[in-house]
Protein backbone atom coordinates (compact mmCIF):
# COMPACT_ATOMS: atom_id res chain seq x y z
CA UNK A 1 0.00 0.00 0.00
CA UNK A 2 1.41 3.35 -0.95
CA UNK A 3 -0.12 5.16 1.72
CA UNK A 4 -0.48 4.09 5.42
CA UNK A 5 -0.99 5.92 8.80
CA UNK A 6 0.56 5.78 11.77
CA UNK A 7 -0.92 6.59 15.32
CA UNK A 8 1.61 7.65 18.07
CA UNK A 9 -0.43 7.23 21.24
CA UNK A 10 2.61 8.74 23.35
CA UNK A 11 2.95 11.90 21.40
CA UNK A 12 -0.53 12.09 20.01
CA UNK A 13 0.77 12.54 16.72
CA UNK A 14 -1.05 10.95 13.61
CA UNK A 15 1.37 10.35 10.97
CA UNK A 16 0.27 9.77 7.08
CA UNK A 17 3.53 7.90 5.29
CA UNK A 18 3.43 7.95 1.27
CA UNK A 19 5.54 5.88 -0.62
CA UNK A 20 6.53 4.97 -4.35
CA UNK A 21 4.68 6.88 -6.99
CA UNK A 22 1.14 8.59 -5.61
CA UNK A 23 -1.23 9.89 -7.67
CA UNK A 24 -4.03 12.24 -6.31
CA UNK A 25 -6.67 10.05 -5.86
CA UNK A 26 -4.64 7.76 -3.65
CA UNK A 27 -3.79 10.55 -1.17
CA UNK A 28 -6.74 11.91 -0.74
CA UNK A 29 -8.16 8.39 -0.55
CA UNK A 30 -6.11 6.72 1.61
CA UNK A 31 -7.85 9.90 4.08
CA UNK A 32 -11.33 7.76 4.21
CA UNK A 33 -10.10 5.25 6.09
CA UNK A 34 -7.85 7.76 8.91
CA UNK A 35 -11.33 9.35 9.22
CA UNK A 36 -12.92 6.17 10.19
CA UNK A 37 -9.96 4.86 12.50
CA UNK A 38 -8.67 7.64 13.81
CA UNK A 39 -11.59 10.34 13.94
CA UNK A 40 -14.47 8.30 14.81
CA UNK A 41 -14.33 7.45 17.48
CA UNK A 42 -11.81 10.14 17.56
CA UNK A 43 -8.41 9.85 19.23
CA UNK A 44 -6.11 12.75 21.63
CA UNK A 45 -4.85 14.18 18.66
CA UNK A 46 -2.15 16.45 19.20
CA UNK A 47 -1.11 17.27 14.97
CA UNK A 48 -1.04 15.58 11.75
CA UNK A 49 2.40 14.65 9.96
CA UNK A 50 1.95 14.05 6.19
CA UNK A 51 5.73 12.16 5.49
CA UNK A 52 6.49 12.29 2.17
CA UNK A 53 10.25 11.93 2.00
CA UNK A 54 9.72 8.49 -0.02
CA UNK A 55 7.02 9.49 -2.34
CA UNK A 56 7.53 10.58 -6.26
CA UNK A 57 4.58 12.61 -6.61
CA UNK A 58 2.66 11.78 -9.85
CA UNK A 59 -0.32 13.77 -11.15
CA UNK A 60 -0.24 17.46 -13.32
CA UNK A 61 0.69 20.86 -11.50
CA UNK A 62 -2.62 23.07 -11.12
CA UNK A 63 -3.86 19.79 -8.96
CA UNK A 64 -3.40 21.37 -6.20
CA UNK A 65 -6.83 22.86 -6.01
CA UNK A 66 -8.30 19.30 -5.76
CA UNK A 67 -6.07 19.34 -2.41
CA UNK A 68 -7.33 22.53 -1.61
CA UNK A 69 -10.91 21.44 -2.21
CA UNK A 70 -10.54 18.06 0.21
CA UNK A 71 -9.12 20.33 3.18
CA UNK A 72 -12.28 23.02 2.68
CA UNK A 73 -14.92 19.92 2.51
CA UNK A 74 -13.61 18.61 5.67
CA UNK A 75 -12.67 21.67 7.63
CA UNK A 76 -14.52 20.89 10.47
CA UNK A 77 -12.03 17.53 11.18
CA UNK A 78 -8.59 18.96 9.93
CA UNK A 79 -8.62 22.67 10.40
CA UNK A 80 -8.49 21.63 14.56
CA UNK A 81 -4.82 19.88 13.64
CA UNK A 82 -1.26 21.27 13.13
CA UNK A 83 -0.54 19.67 9.88
CA UNK A 84 2.90 19.32 9.10
CA UNK A 85 4.01 17.96 5.18
CA UNK A 86 7.52 16.56 5.10
CA UNK A 87 9.05 15.97 1.54
CA UNK A 88 13.00 16.54 0.46
CA UNK A 89 12.31 15.88 -3.27
CA UNK A 90 11.86 19.90 -4.44
CA UNK A 91 9.31 18.36 -7.09
CA UNK A 92 7.50 17.13 -4.41
CA UNK A 93 7.48 20.59 -2.82
CA UNK A 94 6.06 22.23 -4.92
CA UNK A 95 1.90 20.70 -4.03
CA UNK A 96 2.34 21.97 -0.59
CA UNK A 97 3.97 25.52 -1.01
CA UNK A 98 0.76 26.14 -3.89
CA UNK A 99 -1.55 24.22 -1.17
CA UNK A 100 -0.49 26.42 1.79
CA UNK A 101 -1.04 29.63 -0.34
CA UNK A 102 -4.69 29.18 -0.47
CA UNK A 103 -5.59 27.45 2.61
CA UNK A 104 -6.83 29.99 5.13
CA UNK A 105 -8.09 28.99 8.46
CA UNK A 106 -5.72 25.98 8.91
CA UNK A 107 -2.20 25.63 10.33
CA UNK A 108 -0.64 23.88 7.28
CA UNK A 109 3.46 24.14 7.03
CA UNK A 110 6.02 22.33 5.04
CA UNK A 111 9.30 20.86 6.24
CA UNK A 112 11.87 19.11 5.02
CA UNK A 113 12.98 16.65 7.98
CA UNK A 114 10.77 15.19 10.56
CA UNK A 115 11.83 16.63 13.64
CA UNK A 116 10.79 19.88 12.41
CA UNK A 117 7.79 18.91 11.23
CA UNK A 118 7.56 17.21 14.95
CA UNK A 119 8.35 19.76 16.66
CA UNK A 120 6.85 22.12 15.20
CA UNK A 121 3.22 19.93 15.79
CA UNK A 122 4.42 18.84 19.89
CA UNK A 123 4.76 22.84 20.08
CA UNK A 124 0.71 22.68 20.40
CA UNK A 125 -1.69 22.99 23.27
CA UNK A 126 -3.84 20.98 21.34
CA UNK A 127 -5.44 18.12 22.22
CA UNK A 128 -8.89 18.30 21.10
CA UNK A 129 -10.45 14.82 20.72
CA UNK A 130 -10.51 12.52 22.97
Amino acid sequence: MPVTFEFNRETGILTKVGRGKLSLTEMILAWDKAFKDYFYPPKKIRGIILDYRDADFNFEVGSQQSVVDFYKKNKEILSHYKIAVITTNPKNSTLPLLVTAKLNGFQYQLFSTLEAATGWVMDSENILRN
